[in-house]
Protein backbone atom coordinates (compact mmCIF):
# COMPACT_ATOMS: atom_id res chain seq x y z
CA UNK A 1 0.00 0.00 0.00
CA UNK A 2 1.35 3.52 -0.81
CA UNK A 3 -0.09 6.19 1.71
CA UNK A 4 -0.84 10.07 0.28
CA UNK A 5 1.56 12.04 2.61
CA UNK A 6 -0.57 15.57 1.66
CA UNK A 7 -3.62 13.85 3.32
CA UNK A 8 -1.85 13.21 6.60
CA UNK A 9 -0.25 16.67 6.38
CA UNK A 10 -3.91 18.15 6.32
CA UNK A 11 -4.94 15.92 8.74
CA UNK A 12 -2.06 16.80 11.03
CA UNK A 13 -2.65 20.55 9.97
CA UNK A 14 -6.41 19.75 10.98
CA UNK A 15 -7.13 21.04 7.60
CA UNK A 16 -10.68 20.02 5.33
CA UNK A 17 -10.24 17.28 3.18
CA UNK A 18 -13.19 16.26 1.75
CA UNK A 19 -13.48 13.82 -0.33
CA UNK A 20 -9.63 12.74 0.60
CA UNK A 21 -8.27 9.34 0.02
CA UNK A 22 -5.68 8.13 2.03
CA UNK A 23 -4.58 5.60 -0.25
CA UNK A 24 -2.62 6.48 -3.42
CA UNK A 25 -5.17 5.67 -6.10
CA UNK A 26 -2.58 5.36 -9.09
CA UNK A 27 -0.48 2.86 -7.24
CA UNK A 28 0.22 -1.38 -8.25
CA UNK A 29 -0.90 -2.88 -4.98
CA UNK A 30 -2.15 -5.65 -4.22
CA UNK A 31 -5.29 -3.51 -2.06
CA UNK A 32 -5.66 -0.49 -4.48
CA UNK A 33 -9.69 -0.73 -5.10
CA UNK A 34 -11.12 2.41 -6.17
CA UNK A 35 -14.65 0.98 -5.05
CA UNK A 36 -13.78 0.45 -1.67
CA UNK A 37 -13.33 3.25 1.06
CA UNK A 38 -10.27 3.57 3.07
CA UNK A 39 -12.09 2.13 5.95
CA UNK A 40 -13.28 -0.99 4.49
CA UNK A 41 -9.62 -1.64 2.92
CA UNK A 42 -8.31 -0.71 6.95
CA UNK A 43 -10.89 -3.19 7.89
CA UNK A 44 -10.19 -6.34 5.52
CA UNK A 45 -5.80 -5.05 6.54
CA UNK A 46 -7.48 -5.47 10.05
CA UNK A 47 -8.78 -9.22 9.58
CA UNK A 48 -5.68 -10.05 7.90
CA UNK A 49 -3.35 -9.26 9.93
CA UNK A 50 -5.26 -11.10 12.85
CA UNK A 51 -5.85 -13.94 10.59
CA UNK A 52 -2.08 -13.84 10.51
CA UNK A 53 -1.19 -13.16 13.97
CA UNK A 54 -3.30 -16.60 15.01
CA UNK A 55 -2.07 -19.00 12.58
CA UNK A 56 1.47 -18.05 13.80
CA UNK A 57 0.59 -18.03 17.40
CA UNK A 58 -1.21 -21.82 16.55
CA UNK A 59 2.11 -22.99 14.61
CA UNK A 60 4.35 -21.68 17.31
CA UNK A 61 2.46 -23.82 19.90
CA UNK A 62 3.00 -26.43 17.41
CA UNK A 63 6.12 -26.37 16.73
CA UNK A 64 7.20 -25.82 20.49
CA UNK A 65 4.93 -28.95 21.93
CA UNK A 66 7.26 -31.20 19.03
CA UNK A 67 10.56 -30.04 19.74
CA UNK A 68 10.13 -29.40 23.89
CA UNK A 69 8.92 -33.08 24.16
CA UNK A 70 11.41 -36.34 26.19
CA UNK A 71 14.93 -35.49 27.24
CA UNK A 72 15.00 -31.77 26.11
CA UNK A 73 11.36 -31.26 28.09
CA UNK A 74 12.96 -32.74 31.45
CA UNK A 75 15.48 -30.15 30.81
CA UNK A 76 13.68 -27.30 30.93
CA UNK A 77 11.92 -28.37 33.53
CA UNK A 78 15.43 -28.86 35.88
CA UNK A 79 16.54 -25.82 34.95
CA UNK A 80 13.62 -23.42 35.42
CA UNK A 81 11.40 -25.30 37.57
CA UNK A 82 14.02 -26.19 40.55
CA UNK A 83 12.59 -27.34 43.81
CA UNK A 84 15.45 -26.67 46.32
CA UNK A 85 14.91 -27.34 50.14
CA UNK A 86 16.34 -24.50 50.92
CA UNK A 87 13.55 -21.60 51.02
CA UNK A 88 15.97 -18.79 50.93
CA UNK A 89 17.52 -20.59 48.06
CA UNK A 90 14.38 -20.96 46.46
CA UNK A 91 13.43 -17.60 46.88
CA UNK A 92 16.29 -16.32 44.98
CA UNK A 93 15.98 -18.30 42.40
CA UNK A 94 13.38 -16.08 41.43
CA UNK A 95 16.40 -13.06 40.95
CA UNK A 96 18.19 -15.56 38.81
CA UNK A 97 15.03 -16.23 36.68
CA UNK A 98 14.87 -12.51 36.42
CA UNK A 99 18.18 -12.17 35.24
CA UNK A 100 17.53 -14.99 32.89
CA UNK A 101 14.22 -13.68 30.96
CA UNK A 102 16.63 -9.91 30.85
CA UNK A 103 19.13 -12.21 29.25
CA UNK A 104 17.18 -14.52 26.60
CA UNK A 105 15.17 -10.81 25.96
CA UNK A 106 18.14 -9.27 24.87
CA UNK A 107 19.05 -12.06 22.72
CA UNK A 108 15.94 -12.20 20.46
CA UNK A 109 15.55 -8.00 20.82
CA UNK A 110 11.79 -8.35 21.93
CA UNK A 111 9.86 -9.02 24.67
CA UNK A 112 7.06 -10.09 22.32
CA UNK A 113 8.86 -12.81 21.06
CA UNK A 114 10.04 -14.08 24.32
CA UNK A 115 6.59 -13.88 26.11
CA UNK A 116 4.81 -15.34 22.79
CA UNK A 117 7.53 -18.23 23.69
CA UNK A 118 6.95 -18.83 27.24
CA UNK A 119 3.44 -18.47 26.88
CA UNK A 120 2.99 -21.83 25.43
CA UNK A 121 5.42 -23.37 27.87
CA UNK A 122 2.99 -22.60 30.44
CA UNK A 123 0.44 -23.62 28.72
CA UNK A 124 1.98 -27.66 28.13
CA UNK A 125 3.22 -27.68 31.68
CA UNK A 126 6.99 -26.99 31.42
CA UNK A 127 7.53 -23.99 33.24
CA UNK A 128 5.37 -23.38 36.24
CA UNK A 129 3.43 -19.85 36.63
CA UNK A 130 5.14 -18.79 39.92
CA UNK A 131 8.64 -19.08 37.31
CA UNK A 132 7.40 -17.79 34.72
CA UNK A 133 6.44 -14.12 36.76
CA UNK A 134 10.04 -13.40 37.49
CA UNK A 135 10.76 -14.77 33.61
CA UNK A 136 8.59 -12.16 32.37
CA UNK A 137 9.43 -9.39 34.75
CA UNK A 138 13.67 -9.57 33.43
CA UNK A 139 12.05 -9.20 29.94
CA UNK A 140 10.65 -6.12 30.63
CA UNK A 141 14.30 -5.03 31.60
CA UNK A 142 15.99 -6.79 28.64
CA UNK A 143 13.60 -5.21 26.40
CA UNK A 144 15.19 -1.62 27.68
CA UNK A 145 18.25 -2.64 25.83
CA UNK A 146 16.69 -2.23 22.72
CA UNK A 147 15.76 1.56 23.77
CA UNK A 148 18.98 2.03 25.17
CA UNK A 149 21.01 0.74 21.55
CA UNK A 150 18.59 3.26 19.88
CA UNK A 151 19.59 6.35 21.75
CA UNK A 152 22.94 5.54 21.30
CA UNK A 153 22.85 5.77 17.37
CA UNK A 154 22.00 9.35 18.70
CA UNK A 155 25.93 10.15 19.55
CA UNK A 156 26.73 13.59 18.84
CA UNK A 157 23.50 14.97 18.06
CA UNK A 158 21.93 17.57 20.20
CA UNK A 159 19.16 15.18 21.23
CA UNK A 160 21.89 12.79 22.88
CA UNK A 161 21.33 13.40 25.85
CA UNK A 162 17.39 13.89 25.54
CA UNK A 163 17.39 10.23 23.92
CA UNK A 164 19.84 8.76 26.71
CA UNK A 165 17.22 10.16 29.10
CA UNK A 166 14.32 8.39 27.96
CA UNK A 167 15.95 5.27 27.38
CA UNK A 168 17.51 5.53 31.14
CA UNK A 169 13.90 6.21 32.42
CA UNK A 170 12.95 3.35 30.63
CA UNK A 171 14.74 1.02 32.31
CA UNK A 172 14.86 2.45 35.84
CA UNK A 173 11.15 2.45 35.60
CA UNK A 174 11.19 -1.28 35.03
CA UNK A 175 14.01 -2.11 37.62
CA UNK A 176 11.68 0.49 40.14
CA UNK A 177 8.73 -1.56 39.57
CA UNK A 178 10.41 -4.61 40.52
CA UNK A 179 11.83 -3.69 43.56
CA UNK A 180 8.16 -2.39 44.54
CA UNK A 181 6.48 -5.30 43.84
CA UNK A 182 8.36 -8.53 43.64
CA UNK A 183 10.37 -8.58 46.99
CA UNK A 184 7.40 -9.12 48.75
CA UNK A 185 6.16 -13.06 48.12
CA UNK A 186 2.60 -11.57 48.89
CA UNK A 187 2.34 -8.59 46.64
CA UNK A 188 3.41 -11.01 43.30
Amino acid sequence: MQIDKGVLKKWASKEACVDCRLIVEDSNYLLNLPNLSDVAIGGILLLLSLIVLCFSLFFLVKVLNSLLQGPVATAVKRFVNPKFKNPVVQYLYGYFNIVLGAGCTICVQSSSVFTSTLTPMVGIGLVEVENVYPLFLGSNIGTTVTAMLAALTQSGSATFKNTIQGALVHLFFNIIGILIFYPIPMFR
